[in-house]
């Protein structure tokens, strides 16, 4: 792995800030650029197999950095982003050698993965005169430029970001995984399959890990969610880990439903039994330990005795995620939950109903412990 950052213990310069570069600092940093430079030539002189196929960067490298990086070809490239959410590798788009990655990683960047660039605009009717009294106020379009490099993942993650909202160009082409932890998780997979192109067919691997607290944020509804999940009919893999601490979420809410009747107390691991794509293979669902659950699951029981449900089946796996509720809560300074053991009996019964049905399938299902 080669991996291009500023050292911890040094200055960095972030993006907009202006920062009179010391000498010392000037030297530095073409001591840096020389060594990437070298690293990469001899790195083009290598066996195809045999070349460096992973770059890191970290928060947060200077334009002449990312421009050195030129003439290595790496598959995988993991971008960090710093203190500011914020990470600018518009600069890889200069480079003549283009990466055609098979996976990007992405921690920690907030809103603006993309540059707005904007869209020519035509008159259609010149001969039109605007009022004399009235100024014609033309305002600019901008539409979503995302990196060129983007345009070839075929697997894309985003750790711990937020906002991305995938509508603009160089968008993935063919993307087949899927992975998104943290902040406005479900948010983010209804905007790409809104806007990725054929995501529907593509898309064959999703994880998500969402805690409610800190999802459904964008204008989305949890309907919006589970209908976009249906959406994706070559999906093959799904890994849904709702963190959901309900009770302690829920005790004080006092807000008034929204229009809609949706209202955002509501538990957001039931009703998906009905929303997945009948092309899964393997399932790890991992739910709240709340009521509205117990009695989902009811659902889920009579889901599995249909032949039509999930018919290509071959792995599943549900199971409460408490432990990192609680670990959630401790961090946070707040007290533990406290377990409902006749609450937990009822979720392991009828897991285990859910378990015996699909094992009874030819062929079996095996299923998950």
């Amino acid at each position: 792995m080669f991996q291009a950052s500023q050292a911890p213990v040094h200055f960095q310069k972030y993006p907009g800030q202006s920062i009179q570069d010391s000498p010392e600092e000037l030297e530095r940093n073409s001591l840096l650029i020389y060594r990437i430079r070298k690293i990469a030539s001899e790195d083009a002189a290598k066996e195809p197999e045999d070349r460096i196929d992973c770059i890191e960067i970290k928060p947060e490298p200077w334009p002449e950095h990312l421009r050195a990086l030129d003439g290595l070809k790496p598959k995988h490239l993991r971008v960090e982003a710093g203190i500011q959410e914020s990470v600018d590798v518009f600069e890889l788009d200069k480079i003549n050698t283009k990466f055609e990655l098979e996976s990007l990683s992405i921690s920690s960047v907030a809103f603006d993965l993309y540059r707005p660039v904007p869209i020519p605009t035509s008159i259609t009717n010149p001969s039109s005169e605007p009022s004399p009294t009235v100024p014609t106020i033309r305002k600019p379009q901008y539409e979503h430029r995302f990196p060129e490099f983007f345009t070839h993942v075929k697997s894309l993650t985003l750790h711990y970001c937020c906002g991305i909202r995938f509508d603009g160009i160089n968008l993935p082409a063919h993307l087949r995984q899927l992975k998104i932890i943290g902040n406005n998780a479900m948010d983010m997979f209804i905007s790409a399959v809104d806007n990725l192109p054929n995501v529907g067919e593509h898309l064959e691997n999703v994880f998500i890990y969402t805690n409610p607290n800190l999802d459904m944020s964008l204008a989305f509804w949890l309907p919006d969610f589970r209908e976009r999940l249906g959406r994706c009919k070559g999906l093959k893999e799904l890994t849904l880990i709702i963190a959901d601490d309900y009770e302690a979420r829920t005790a004080n809410y006092k807000a008034p439903v929204e229009p809609g009747g949706v209202n955002l107390s509501d538990p957001f691991d039931v009703g998906l039994s009905g929303s997945l794509p009948n092309n899964i293979e393997r399932l790890e669902f991992h739910c709240s330990n709340s009521e509205p659950m117990v009695a989902d699951l009811d659902l889920w029981i009579e889901a599995a005795k249909d032949p039509e449900w999930l018919p290509r089946l071959k792995y599943i796996h549900i199971s409460t995620y408490d432990v990192e509720t609680d670990n959630l809560r401790l961090r946070m300074g707040k007290p533990m939950t406290p377990v409902d053991t006749e609450r937990d009996k009822k979720i392991s019964e009828k897991i285990w109903r859910v378990y015996e049905v699909l094992k009874s399938r030819d062929p079996a299902v095996e299923v998950g412990r």
